[in-house]
């Protein structure tokens, strides 16, 4: 197998891709209780705040699987390149949102000029490269044999991982093609959820691209939360459950947002 000249090479990027993820969080933080200009009926750096929380937990999840990975594959060309295309693309995403909050324009579906239109097809670009990644990563771990993980993790790495980055794009291309979040005209100071700032009224496509995205972290939680409880055969074939469960409540709630109902309609 192909390895790369220096050791730990894409922990380092992908400690990198975290820690810059964290800074920027923080920076945008600051920047939402210094700067009260509004983008969409929100405060112009929540979306950057967002981001910044959202890619320091994906990449800090791609972290914790490399991590685990056995020294082989730590050092495997394929596993430099997943971790230098997340850092790159991640990057790439957080500056230029980051830059139009400052500018106080939208990032996402602005094709108001055909730079911004240009640049709203290289972060689309930029973001499936990054959701692939993580699925690229979980096949990894489900073929390292000698990785830190019990039959149940590993399970809950790869089933969780492979789901997360099919349902992931899934919803993001439905957002991205439709060029907006919603399903269905939003009234004038309608109601929304607090900090994460989904609809009440309407179709919000970004619940279930949040549910999708974060089974990433669900299933290898679930599968570390019944470690030792039951056998490696049992706590297997719950964590094939869960993930299931999980995909199928996503698509649930993915359905009933594209009738434009908001997403909490499923509890009815």
């Amino acid at each position: 197998m192909l390895t790369i000249p220096h050791a730990h090479g894409a922990d380092g990027l992908l400690r990198l891709t975290t820690g810059f993820s964290l800074f920027y969080a923080a920076a945008a933080l600051a920047g939402s209780m210094l700067d009260h200009r509004v983008i969409n009926g929100e405060n112009a750096w929540m979306k950057p705040l967002k981001f910044g929380v959202s890619t320091a937990l994906y990449a800090g999840t791609l972290l914790w699987v490399a991590a685990s990975l056995s020294a082989e594959w730590r050092h495997a060309r394929s596993l430099f390149l997943i971790a230098l295309t997340v850092c790159v693309s991640t990057l790439f995403e957080l500056i230029y949102i980051g830059i139009q909050a400052g500018r106080g324009q939208p990032s996402h579906f602005n094709l108001s000029t055909p730079f911004h239109a240009a640049m709203y097809s290289l972060m689309a670009v930029a973001a499936v490269a990054l959701v692939l990644s993580g699925g690229a990563l979980g096949v990894v771990a489900f073929l390292d044999k000698h990785a830190a993980f019990s039959q149940p993790m590993r399970w809950g790495v790869a089933l969780a991982f492979s789901m997360s980055t099919i349902l992931t794009i899934l919803t993001a291309l439905t957002m991205g093609g439709r060029l907006t979040h919603h399903v269905g005209l939003e009234p004038l100071a309608a109601l929304r959820l607090p900090v994460l700032g989904w609809s009440l009224t309407v179709g919000d496509l970004r619940v279930p691209h949040f549910l999708a995205t974060h089974l990433m972290q669900s299933g290898p939680l679930f599968a570390w939360m019944i470690a030792g409880v039951t056998s490696d055969r049992g706590g297997t074939g719950a964590v094939v459950c869960f993930c299931l469960a999980w995909a199928a409540v996503t698509l649930w709630v993915f359905r009933i947002v594209l009738a434009g109902r908001p997403f909490f309609a499923f509890l009815g």
